[in-house]
This record gives C-alpha cells, sequence and structure tokens, in this order.
C-alpha cells in the first residue's frame, strides 16, 4: 500500500513500484492509468488513513511521506477497498486471534515492507510468527519444482505447518 518503502525504492529486477502500483489498482477493480502514478507518491492516502495500525506498521520501512489531503480525496475509492482486510490483511484493524503464521520474503521482493510491517502487527497482536528470507526476486515460491531455492520454500512451508498442525 505504501510504494515510499525502501523494497520499492531499491532496484528490483522482476518487478518495479509502477507495476505494481498498476496491479493494486487493478486489483481493487479501478483504472489503473487513473490513480497508479498517484499512487507511485502515497496521494492515494488521507491523513485519516494514517490512523490505521497497518499504515501505522508501514512507517517504520519508509521514506518521509507527505500526504495531500486534496489529493487524497480522488483515491476514497481505493482507500475504502485498501482497508478491507480480505484485500489487504496488513490493514484489519486488529488481528488478534489469527492462527501461527510463517512470513516468507526474498531478498529482492518489492513486497518485502510490507511483510515485515504485517509480522510486526501480527506479533503486537500476539499471534506467534516465524520469518524465513531467502534470495531471489518476488515470486520465487512459484518456482518450487523448478529452482532449489523454491524447493527449500516449499518444504520450510510444509515443515510450518506439520509444526503448528
Amino acid at each position: 500500500m505504501n510504494f515510499r518503502t525502501n523494497s520499492y525504492l531499491s532496484t528490483v529486477p522482476l518487478l518495479q513500484a509502477e507495476q505494481m502500483a498498476m496491479f493494486a489498482a487493478l486489483y481493487a477493480g479501478e483504472k489503473p492509468p487513473k490513480i497508479a502514478a498517484g499512487m507511485l507518491q502515497n496521494y492515494h492516502f488521507s491523513k485519516d488513513f494514517q490512523e490505521n495500525p497497518g499504515w501505522q506498521a508501514l512507517k517504520r520501512y519508509a521514506h518521509h511521506v507527505t500526504i495531500f489531503e486534496a489529493i487524497a480525496t480522488d483515491y476514497l475509492a481505493f482507500q475504502r477497498k485498501a482497508l478491507n482486510p480480505y484485500m489487504c490483511p496488513l490493514m484489519a484493524a486488529n488481528l488478534k486471534g489469527l492462527p501461527p503464521t510463517l512470513v516468507m520474503i526474498c531478498q529482492f521482493d518489492v513486497l518485502k515492507d510490507d511483510a515485515l510491517a504485517f509480522m510486526d502487527r501480527l506479533q503486537f497482536d500476539g499471534v506467534p510468527v516465524g520469518l524465513k528470507v531467502y534470495p531471489g526476486p518476488h515470486g520465487t515460491f512459484r518456482s518450487f519444482e523448478e529452482l532449489k531455492v523454491g524447493r527449500e520454500m516449499m518444504h520450510d512451508v510444509i515443515e510450518y505447518f506439520r509444526g503448528h498442525m
């Protein structure tokens, strides 16, 4: 949700922030060209939205962010959708009672900081959480049949489930 985190601003081999903003807009049912450019500057969140615990957790991983209240009103429909925990679990008001969670991130993942912020939220709400960091880009897990690191990730998921069921 915050396109000014370190993982978005660093050089990522496969997915750039511009592409992720387009994907986020499409996922929310919005017209990407209309709002994606502003999303890259975080124009899509008003000052009110900043009170959300998910946004607060992301601040730890973000560069200085200025919210432009007048511009943010153009993104109200997206804001409402982004607060839906089924679209973005990080933005849920409360994560208490969730099962133990394994957070898996890759070294070059544009969502790395989002995943770390989610882990912070889980821990704050008392959810047992494990963290595994792997080499490679976003999407490495999908290559669990082709790549050694993908097989390692799949193995770790299976072992985590075995240990927590």
